[in-house]
This record gives C-alpha cells, sequence and structure tokens, in this order.
C-alpha cells in the first residue's frame, strides 16, 4: 500500500507501515479556487477598461460594475501550506510542526448600493505528535493502530467595510485560541492488496476558549469547539 507523503493528516496507523526514516524541511503550496481564477480571468480580460473607465459612456460604465460585481461576488479562497513545515517521519513514530494559512473575500453590493469587501482569515500553527503498531493474533491478518497528538494554535480575523472605506492603517480584530485533539487510526489489509482503513479526528472534539486583540470587540467570535469527524474506505 503506498504511503501518503504526509501520514500525519490522513490516517496514523499508516506510520507502522513506513518502510524509512525521513526528515522533511521545506514543502511551501498554495492552492487556489475556482472563483479566484474566475476573478483573475476577468481582469486581464477587462484590464484596459478598467484602466480608462473614466473614458467610457455611462452605459458602458455602468455594464462595467455591474459585469465586475458579478465576479467579486463569488467567494474567492486562497490556501498557503507552509512557510516552514518541518516533520520526521519513520517507523512506528512521527513528529512535524506545521502552518497554513487560509484567505477568504468577497465583494458585494451593500444596503446603500457601496460595494462592500469581506474579508476572512485564518492562520493555523500545530504541533503533532504521532505513534502506531502492528498488531499480530488478534485477527487474521496484522491490523495497524495509530494515534496522534495535536497541540493547534489558531488565530482568525474578519473584517467588511465599503472599498472607498479602507485605509492603509485599518485595524483588525484578531481572535486566536489554543487546543488540543487526538486522532486515531485503522489499517486492516483483508487481502494481499486490499486494505481497510478508518481514520477518526478530533476525537476529544475540543474546545477553543478565544482571546481577542481589543478590549470591545465588534465582530463575531468564531465557532468554540471542532467537532469531530471520520473517514472510512477501501485502498487497493
Amino acid at each position: 500500500m503506498p504511503i501518503s507523503d504526509n501520514p500525519f493528516f490522513y490516517n496514523p496507523a499508516l506510520f507502522a507501515l513506513v518502510n524509512h526514516a525521513r526528515l522533511n524541511l521545506v514543502d511551501v503550496r498554495v492552492r487556489f479556487n475556482q472563483a479566484f481564477f474566475d476573478q483573475l480571468k476577468f481582469y486581464l480580460n477587462h484590464k484596459t477598461k478598467l484602466d480608462n473607465a473614466d473614458t467610457l459612456s455611462a452605459t458602458q460604465q455602468n455594464q462595467l460594475y455591474s459585469d465586475a460585481l458579478r465576479e467579486a461576488q463569488k467567494l474567492a479562497n486562497v490556501i498557503l501550506d507552509g512557510p516552514l513545515p518541518v516533520n520526521y517521519v519513520s517507523r512506528n513514530f512521527g513528529l512535524g510542526f506545521f502552518s497554513q494559512a487560509n484567505l477568504k473575500y468577497e465583494i458585494f453590493a451593500g444596503a446603500a448600493g457601496l460595494p462592500l469587501l469581506n474579508v476572512a482569515l485564518q492562520a493555523d500553527a500545530v504541533f503533532m505528535v504521532a505513534y502506531a503498531n502492528a498488531l499480530a493474533g488478534l485477527l487474521p491478518h496484522p491490523v495497524a493502530f495509530g494515534i496522534t497528538g495535536k497541540y493547534l494554535i489558531r488565530g482568525q480575523t474578519q473584517k467588511t467595510k465599503t472599498l472607498s472605506g479602507l485605509s492603509s492603517d485599518e485595524e483588525f480584530e484578531v481572535y486566536n485560541a489554543r487546543a488540543f485533539s487526538v486522532d486515531l487510526g485503522l489499517l486492516y489489509p483483508l487481502k494481499r492488496n486490499l486494505h481497510l482503513a478508518m481514520a477518526f479526528y478530533d476525537l476529544n472534539s475540543p474546545s477553543l476558549n478565544w482571546q481577542v486583540n481589543v478590549s470591545h470587540p465588534t465582530t463575531l467570535a468564531p465557532p468554540n469547539q471542532i467537532k469531530r469527524s471520520m473517514r472510512m474506505g477501501l485502498a487497493y
């Protein structure tokens, strides 16, 4: 069964199948959703009109504004994995530090007809320790069990404001919290090339006790609990 490049986030039981120890120091990835590419394509296709909007007729300006607003209302998502992930993977054991930033933004028409920008940013830093082992004798084939402990540091901020009201010294209300959670995993070979896999994430459903950097926040605190989840599947 092929081992994932990063068993920390899939199934901790995979550590029982690692053949060679390795140390990973650099792994930077940037991901975009389709809305981001749609907005970029619109900008490139209409750059000349946007740069010379004052030369357009009122009808053309209204049409350009309507088309631009329609594209901007799509929720764009940019995710940065890294830039400083460090992890050690070996048979039965893993230790790692990971970071991720998730930016979402959209523009929509406000009550007065003015375009409003809504921006949300979440940044995570996670320390993880994993252990796995294969147990024989319980079932016809050895079954691999794994457990991962995760210490999460999370920061979140969100702002909604008119485009004309944004300034270079804009202040953001930043919420931050810490939590510890546990993942469990199982791998069982049904046949030589067929494996059953199960993974349970955030099994203890940890609470997030948010702290904010201002005395009187005007934005609502993010959800205060990480919900447990699971995955189950077959690999051939």
